[in-house]
């Protein structure tokens, strides 16, 4: 029912460059790596300018546009939005935040993305943003920081990962009871390995990822954000 002849999607993202923000081309190959404010500068420049494009077309578009934002220092990613919020629609339009996806392998920029957000979501509110979304970041407890920040100021928040897929792909199971093994413990835990998809054991990846997403899904609603 919900593709039907009047679907449109709610936000459409546009266009953000990785490349010398949390991923760079090691022998011809993307690798998720950091980068720094000079390798930035080309994916920063890119990101911009694509938002320019979406905004010429922003008619075309039912939905919202979320325009994506990059940076690798504070200062750089707020120069970048500077840049994009004359461009968000009041009460319409979304801002995304991208370039943190590597936040969970690299757990030593949870602060600068807690300080990101500290110093956007005025900006937001002065600006109208209807909410913000969080590009590929569903690692906890950078969101328990982060979702307060803007609710503060009245802005809905959301995210998106791959990785409800990917870790039930590997026998993950997402439980939010899973961390309450050790403080710092991760919300996945496996619980199936390769044999298993070998026999009837009750283990399908496609099913594990749907109940991961689920149950994500709701422990999102409660911190009063949603994926």
């Amino acid at each position: 029912d919900g593709c039907g002849p009047d679907f449109y999607f709610e936000a459409l993202s546009t266009y953000d460059w990785l490349a010398g923000v949390d991923e760079s081309i090691v022998d011809g190959k993307r690798v998720k790596r950091r980068g720094t404010p000079k390798t930035a500068e080309r994916a920063v420049a890119a990101t911009i300018d694509a938002a320019h494009v979406y905004h010429r077309r922003r008619d075309d578009v039912q939905g919202a546009i979320a325009y994506a934002a990059q940076g690798v220092s504070v200062e750089q990613y707020l120069e970048c939005i500077r840049a994009l919020l004359p461009l968000i629609r009041p009460g319409r339009d979304w801002l995304a935040l991208g370039g943190f996806c590597i936040i969970g392998m690299q757990r030593s920029l949870i602060p600068q993305f807690v300080e990101t957000c500290r110093r956007v979501a005025p900006m937001c509110k002065e600006r109208g943003v209807a909410r913000v979304h969080f590009l590929g970041v569903t690692v906890v407890d950078p969101l328990q920081y982060a979702i307060p920040i803007f609710d503060a100021q009245g802005i809905e928040t959301s995210t998106d990962s791959t990785s409800m897929e990917t870790n039930a792909l590997m026998g993950k199971e997402w439980h939010e009871d899973h961390m309450l093994r050790w403080p710092g413990a991760s919300p996945f835990l496996k619980r199936w390995g390769k044999e298993s998809k070998q026999r009837d054991d009750g283990y399908h990846p496609a099913d594990l990822a749907v109940g991961n997403g689920r149950r994500y899904s709701a422990w999102l609603s409660r911190q009063g954000a949603t994926i």
